[in-house]
């Protein structure tokens, strides 16, 4: 469960505790709802040429909770911000289930340039998506 809830129930003119009451209740969140999955990390803004570039998805629930059980299914996709760009190679992106409703995406830009993210679960896109990202080229350091 996601919260364990002791739950004290009273009633009657007399306002009289509930044999057995505390209840021990265990709550649980709800399926999946995009709108409500929430994205963080520089990844979703920028990434570097031949660099790998992160981010962290959290799943929620309707209501915002915190999913703690893995198996949803994001996908992330990649297209120039005017859609068709002869030559934009979109990055391929990884998404890694740690299992605790949390997942970890890691993507490398083969080519430099903007782009547009987009982050979905269930064909909908999560909070925030899509996003615009600046693909940089490596620094002079890194040759």
């Amino acid at each position: 469960p996601s919260l364990l809830l002791y739950v004290l129930v009273r009633c009657g003119e007399r306002d009289e505790q509930v044999r057995g009451s505390p209840f021990k209740v265990a709550v649980a969140a709800g399926p999946v709802c995009a709108a409500r999955c929430t994205a963080e990390g520089s990844g979703l803004r920028c990434g570097t040429l031949r660099r790998p570039a992160t981010f962290t998805l959290v799943s929620r629930d309707k209501f915002g909770n915190c999913r703690r059980r893995g198996g949803d299914k994001f996908q992330v996709a990649f297209r120039s911000p005017g859609g068709g760009v002869a030559g934009f190679a979109p990055p391929r992106a990884k998404v890694d289930d740690r299992g605790d409703g949390s997942y970890d995406v890691t993507y490398t830009p083969a080519l430099s340039g903007t782009c547009v993210m987009a982050v979905t679960v269930g064909g909908q896109h999560v909070e925030g998506s899509p996003f615009l990202v600046d693909l940089r080229g490596a620094p002079m350091s890194a040759w």
